[in-house]
């Protein structure tokens, strides 16, 4: 559990640690780092000035090293790959998800598994505006009443973003995903298969603040999808006479808006960098299909909660000067019982 801020250490009042946006990048900065480019490896140790033997190369720039050892995720960044002190042009990263899901509200038997998969890249331009693209899959199914309620869905998206910095402490990012999504349906004998669209915008602003030795990264996100489902039907055998069932072609939209606040503190196990985090959050539905109803094991209509708790335990730690991974673990719903949502994720990025 995280002591609450005003009683973290040191006791005494420390100075705020002013953090200094990333300059924009010049052409000077990139023929320094084409010139490093052969010997980039050997940064990549991070030795300090007095272990650099006679055989070590005089051009490597190990005051970058440094800086990056030593400010890495001590700043806003303007995207989630971008946690690096020395700026570059390029970014490419890996984000993978995994969700585990069991819902006994109501009487209901339904458990869930999701995998969700985003390769994207992006580039910093000389007003520092980075741009970006992305392609991303993901795989979902759910299976209830002894497999008498099941479905199935999976699909690929394409996207697009674009980042700023706001101010010293604060960064905005907004995306743009358009996704196909392929269902399979099956209810008791019935089975029917149709598509799906979905098209998602998210806006995001992400804030960092110093407090005592802890870091403090508040942030903010507002989320919109629009799903259109195709018709079909659903068909089968009831005692061997064929039966189907029309579905008509439907639209939904979901609409949220969510707060999360991360405590972490850095760490320097021998040349490594390591920052463990805990991140608590309150995400509020305010557009739901069927405003938020669920059936429910005797086909009534049930209300829930538009409120959900989060909470997330994770750490990100630096490979090297151009690449670092984060991993975490997360309860995604707080304040629904016996309803159940955990999640495990891996981000990877590189710099070059």
């Amino acid at each position: 559990m995280t002591p609450p801020i005003a009683t973290l250490s040191p006791p005494a009042p420390a100075p705020e640690t002013p953090v200094t946006p990333a300059p924009a990048i010049d052409d000077a900065t990139l023929a320094r780092g084409a010139a490093q480019e052969q010997v980039v490896s050997d940064c990549l140790e991070w030795r300090s000035a007095d272990e650099i033997g006679v055989d070590t190369p005089t051009d490597c720039d190990y005051a970058a090293a440094e800086q990056a050892r030593t400010g890495f995720g001590q700043a806003a960044p303007v995207t989630p790959g971008r946690e690096f002190a020395t700026p570059t042009r390029w970014n490419l990263w890996f984000d993978g998800r995994t969700l585990d899901t069991s819902d006994r509200r109501h009487g209901l038997d339904m458990d869930g598994s999701g995998n969700y998969f985003t390769l994207g890249a992006d580039r910093r331009h000389d007003n520092d505006v980075v741009v970006g693209a992305l392609v991303s899959y993901e795989s979902n199914d759910s299976d209830g009443f002894e497999g008498n309620l099941r479905q199935e869905t999976d699909g690929y998206g394409i996207g697009a973003y674009v980042a700023q910095p706001l101010s010293q402490r604060w960064a905005m990012d907004t995306s743009l995903v358009y996704a196909w999504l392929s269902n399979d349906s099956r209810v008791a004998v019935l089975d029917g298969s149709y598509d799906s669209t979905r098209v998602s915008l998210t806006l995001n602003t992400t804030g960092q603040y110093q407090a005592g030795e802890y870091a403090l990264r508040p942030k903010f996100t507002l989320s919109y999808s629009h799903y259109d489902n195709d018709a079909y039907d659903l068909s089968g055998l009831v005692f061997d006479t064929p039966i189907s069932l029309h579905v008509a072609r439907d639209s939904f939209d979901n609409g949220t808006v969510e707060g999360l606040l991360e405590v972490s503190r850095t760490f320097h196990p021998g040349n490594s960098v390591v920052i463990p985090y805990g991140e608590i959050g309150a995400n509020y539905a305010f557009i739901r299909p069927q405003d938020g109803g669920i059936l429910t094991s005797d086909l009534r209509l049930a209300s829930t909660s538009a409120w959900l708790g989060s909470l997330r335990l994770g750490a990100r730690a630096l490979v090297s000067q151009a690449m670092f991974v984060e991993a975490s673990a997360g309860y995604l719903s707080l304040g629904h019982g016996d309803n159940d949502v955990w999640e495990l994720r891996l981000f990877l990025s590189w710099a070059f």
